[in-house]
């Protein structure tokens, strides 16, 4: 897995119409979803 950066950002969008981002910062290699 190449990543560019230690953030992983990613959005997930609602029934409602709402748009929730969900930014993670310095996540641990301990645990990865491949």
């Amino acid at each position: 897995m190449p990543t560019t950066d230690d953030r992983w950002c990613f959005q997930v969008t609602t029934n409602a119409n709402i748009v929730i981002r969900l930014c993670i910062s310095s996540f641990d290699g301990r645990s990865k979803m491949s």
